[in-house]
């Protein structure tokens, strides 16, 4: 659907190996339909549940995020089934830090300075109403929403953490060259902007390469 898979031996999409089938007739149509069940219900509330449920397990809501995990995992079981005498090249693309800025719980609570029913309230940051003059934002407002992508940061810096220490484990660290860099950065009130979509000032094009 992108056209990203050209050039690729293996592509895959969350963590699902891309077949070139984009039909979609995969005979689970049923779960489809508890999908869509689900996600009728207001990302607020079904966050929310996460989180109860989430508490009687501190790993669980690692794996709650917006790709990262599936993307980590997909991308370790696929280096340790490569022949790691043979070089190879692995764009590896994490979603986060991204709008919306939602960390798992662990980054939230490290982070957020309001309150554990404030947080959901930012599922719903309305950068779009901003944009267009229907909404304005308190400095508090602005200020959990710097607190929650500041999570965000730091949760991508644990997953690279991860990815680094396997590739040493892999014995491949020594041998490999890691470039990082981000497709854009983002607004966070300047010039009366909030997200990445509206124009080309610094904050967006300024971007890390290492």
């Amino acid at each position: 659907r992108t056209g990203l898979s050209r050039g690729f031996d293996k592509y895959y999409y969350q963590g699902h190996l891309e077949t070139g089938d984009s039909s979609g007739s995969n005979g689970k149509a049923g779960n489809q339909t508890l999908k869509n069940l689900k996600m009728s219900i207001p990302m607020r509330y079904r966050s929310l549940a996460k989180d109860v449920v989430d508490s009687f397990d501190s790993q669980k809501p690692l794996t709650r995020d917006d790709g990262a995990f599936s993307t980590e995992k997909s991308f370790f079981k696929w280096l340790s089934n490569y022949d790691i005498e043979t070089p190879f090249f692995a764009h590896i693309h994490y979603q986060e830090p991204h709008s919306i800025y939602f960390p798992p719980r662990p980054y939230r609570k490290r982070f957020f300075s309001g309150s554990w029913l404030e947080e959901s309230k930012y599922l719903e940051f309305d950068h779009m109403g901003y944009f267009a003059g229907h909404v304005n934002f308190t400095e508090e407002q602005v200020e959990h929403y710097q607190e929650l992508y500041d999570g965000e940061i730091c949760y991508l810096d644990w997953r690279m953490g991860r990815l680094f220490d396997f590739l040493q484990d892999k014995n491949v660290m020594d041998d490999t060259i890691i470039f990082i860099t981000s497709d854009h950065g983002e607004m966070m009130g300047e010039n009366g902007y909030f997200w990445h979509a509206f124009c080309l000032a610094d904050p967006l094009i300024r971007v890390p390469l290492i």
